[in-house]
């Protein structure tokens, strides 16, 4: 299997397009600045980009409050398609950076937040990444959801962050 023998180039698509720091009215396209690199990625011998959070967030990318949406700071799902495109013109494979453990605190679904006996669950103490409650089946129907909608528009791998933080059963 092709991803056996993957050699991927991590880019972090906030801070490698020179995005702002917290998330700001209306598109920029940077996206686009990223096809730029593809050539240099077949050069350096990698299978492809894997790109760390896209999804629309707070400030860092890890403060995901829109998994269907990317993020306004690199543009839009038409960007995206096209980086897709002009990836797999070339033979790269196009990996994520799946977000799945924790969210931002404007997340849409805060009922899906764990509960600790401090209140709210954290991922690592850090306040502004509230876990998910894995053991809610609308929270595992959820990351399906996701996983699916962006294969279909031709990711090929995803990283999955913090794995070792999400129970194994989820």
């Amino acid at each position: 299997m092709w991803a056996d023998h993957a050699i991927w180039w991590q880019i972090y698509p906030l801070g490698f397009t020179g995005a702002e720091q917290a998330a700001v009215p209306g598109v920029v396209r940077r996206l686009p600045q990223l096809e730029n690199w593809l050539d240099y990625a077949i050069e350096l011998g990698c299978s492809g980009p894997l790109l760390g959070p896209v999804f629309a967030s707070e400030t860092h990318g890890y403060d995901t409050i829109d998994h269907f949406r990317i993020d306004p700071r690199l543009g839009d799902a038409a960007d995206f398609d096209h980086l897709i495109a002009a990836a797999h013109a070339r033979g790269l494979r196009v990996a994520l950076d799946g977000v799945f453990n924790h969210v931002a605190r404007s997340f849409a679904h805060p009922s899906w937040f764990r509960r600790d006996a401090d209140g709210l669950a954290t991922f690592e103490g850090h306040e502004q990444l509230v876990a998910l409650d894995h053991s809610r089946p609308e929270v595992a129907q959820y990351v399906g959801e996701v996983l699916r909608f962006w294969n279909e528009r031709g990711v090929d791998a995803w990283r999955l962050d913090a794995a070792y933080a999400v129970p194994p059963e989820f």
